[in-house]
Parts: C-alpha cells; sequence; structure tokens
C-alpha cells in the first residue's frame, strides 16, 4: 500500500514539475502551447468529462443540458468567423 502512496506523489511532482518547465518555455507548436486559465477551470470541471453525440438541440445523451446551453453561448459570436476561415471546422 506505502507503495501505492509514493506512486502517486511521484506522479504528482513530476506533474507539478512538468507545469513549471511549461511555465519557463515557449512552445513553437501551437498544439503543446499553456491552456488559458479559464479554458483550465472548465475542463478541471465536469464539463471536462461530459460526452455529447448529436448535434446541438439533437443530443443522444439525456444528462448535457447545462452543456449544451453552454456551447450554444459560446458558439453563436464565434460561428461566422470559424464558418468563414475553415470549411473543416466541426463544433
Amino acid at each position: 500500500m506505502e507503495t501505492n502512496k509514493n506512486n502517486f506523489f511521484n506522479l504528482l511532482k513530476l506533474v507539478k514539475d512538468h507545469d513549471r518547465w511549461m511555465d519557463e518555455t515557449i512552445n513553437l507548436i501551437a498544439s503543446e502551447n499553456r491552456l488559458s486559465p479559464l479554458i483550465n477551470e472548465v475542463l478541471k470541471s465536469d464539463l471536462g468529462n461530459r460526452v455529447a453525440e448529436g448535434w446541438i438541440g439533437e443530443r443522444v445523451f439525456p444528462g448535457i443540458a447545462g452543456p449544451r446551453l453552454l456551447l450554444c453561448i459560446a458558439i453563436k459570436p464565434n460561428k461566422p468567423l470559424l464558418e468563414s476561415s475553415n470549411r473543416f471546422t466541426n463544433l
């Protein structure tokens, strides 16, 4: 049991070391950059683990009413920009 506890704390230390390193690094690949504090908060919430299948308003899973509203609010002002800049954008 002690080994599992040590492994857990070693993992946490590695994560903190990585975060510290990322704070001191400039990544030249966009997908490797740090997320904004707001996005980090959203992903740490229950929303970070939600599954949504189907189009907005026609989702298969009934337990996503809150996330559906959040998506609608987030998409509305950005949809014209995304549609005009990239025909492959899928929200």
